[in-house]
Protein backbone atom coordinates (compact mmCIF):
# COMPACT_ATOMS: atom_id res chain seq x y z
CA UNK A 1 0.00 0.00 0.00
CA UNK A 2 1.21 3.61 -0.50
CA UNK A 3 1.75 6.44 1.22
CA UNK A 4 -0.12 9.26 0.02
CA UNK A 5 0.68 13.11 1.02
CA UNK A 6 0.98 16.65 -0.94
CA UNK A 7 3.55 17.93 -1.88
CA UNK A 8 4.80 21.07 0.02
CA UNK A 9 5.77 22.83 -3.27
CA UNK A 10 2.98 22.44 -5.75
CA UNK A 11 0.12 20.79 -4.06
CA UNK A 12 1.02 17.31 -6.24
CA UNK A 13 -0.68 14.44 -4.74
CA UNK A 14 2.35 11.90 -4.05
CA UNK A 15 2.18 8.13 -3.74
CA UNK A 16 5.15 6.31 -2.35
CA UNK A 17 5.90 2.79 -1.45
CA UNK A 18 5.77 2.07 2.15
CA UNK A 19 9.29 1.20 2.43
CA UNK A 20 10.51 4.74 1.77
CA UNK A 21 9.20 5.75 4.69
CA UNK A 22 11.09 8.75 5.94
CA UNK A 23 13.33 8.55 2.66
CA UNK A 24 14.03 12.21 0.80
CA UNK A 25 12.16 11.76 -2.52
CA UNK A 26 11.81 13.67 -5.55
CA UNK A 27 8.37 15.18 -6.74
CA UNK A 28 7.88 14.46 -9.96
CA UNK A 29 6.06 17.78 -10.78
CA UNK A 30 8.13 20.28 -9.61
CA UNK A 31 10.98 18.24 -8.92
CA UNK A 32 11.57 19.50 -5.38
CA UNK A 33 13.35 17.36 -2.74
CA UNK A 34 10.22 16.34 -0.38
CA UNK A 35 10.80 14.00 2.78
CA UNK A 36 8.60 11.38 2.62
CA UNK A 37 5.75 10.89 6.20
CA UNK A 38 5.46 8.10 8.26
CA UNK A 39 2.41 6.22 7.61
CA UNK A 40 0.38 7.72 10.72
CA UNK A 41 1.03 11.04 9.59
CA UNK A 42 0.45 10.49 6.07
CA UNK A 43 -3.22 9.09 6.63
CA UNK A 44 -3.96 12.02 8.73
CA UNK A 45 -6.06 14.89 6.73
CA UNK A 46 -4.45 18.20 6.73
CA UNK A 47 -6.59 20.42 8.87
CA UNK A 48 -7.95 22.99 6.72
CA UNK A 49 -6.11 26.63 6.81
CA UNK A 50 -8.86 29.32 8.45
CA UNK A 51 -9.27 32.91 6.80
CA UNK A 52 -9.18 34.94 9.81
CA UNK A 53 -10.58 38.42 8.89
CA UNK A 54 -8.41 41.79 9.78
CA UNK A 55 -10.56 43.44 12.57
CA UNK A 56 -11.90 46.66 11.06
CA UNK A 57 -10.43 49.06 13.81
CA UNK A 58 -6.99 48.12 12.08
CA UNK A 59 -7.04 50.79 9.79
CA UNK A 60 -9.13 54.11 10.36
CA UNK A 61 -11.84 55.36 8.11
CA UNK A 62 -9.85 57.97 6.53
CA UNK A 63 -7.06 55.52 5.30
CA UNK A 64 -3.31 55.87 6.50
CA UNK A 65 -2.89 58.53 9.26
CA UNK A 66 0.72 60.16 9.32
CA UNK A 67 1.69 62.46 12.51
CA UNK A 68 4.24 65.81 10.57
CA UNK A 69 7.27 63.71 11.82
CA UNK A 70 6.59 60.45 9.93
CA UNK A 71 5.57 62.08 6.98
CA UNK A 72 9.23 64.40 6.96
CA UNK A 73 10.76 61.03 7.38
CA UNK A 74 8.89 59.25 4.70
CA UNK A 75 9.76 62.50 1.95
CA UNK A 76 13.38 62.25 3.27
CA UNK A 77 13.32 58.78 2.67
CA UNK A 78 11.79 58.75 -0.61
CA UNK A 79 14.16 61.77 -2.03
CA UNK A 80 17.04 59.80 -0.67
CA UNK A 81 16.04 56.86 -2.95
CA UNK A 82 15.67 58.96 -6.25
CA UNK A 83 18.69 60.97 -5.47
CA UNK A 84 20.68 57.28 -4.83
CA UNK A 85 19.11 56.01 -7.91
CA UNK A 86 20.08 58.90 -10.31
CA UNK A 87 23.35 58.71 -9.19
CA UNK A 88 23.41 54.65 -9.96
CA UNK A 89 22.30 55.83 -13.53
CA UNK A 90 25.10 58.51 -14.06
CA UNK A 91 27.72 55.84 -12.72
CA UNK A 92 26.38 53.30 -15.27
CA UNK A 93 25.66 56.03 -17.95
CA UNK A 94 29.51 56.77 -17.94
CA UNK A 95 30.41 53.37 -17.55
CA UNK A 96 29.11 52.20 -20.64
CA UNK A 97 29.04 55.47 -23.04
Amino acid sequence: MAIRFYCPFCDQLLGIAQRRAGAVVECPCCHGKVGVPAEEAAELPAAPLELVPLASTSVPPDGIVLSRSQLVALLLALGLMLLVSFAVGLVVGALSG
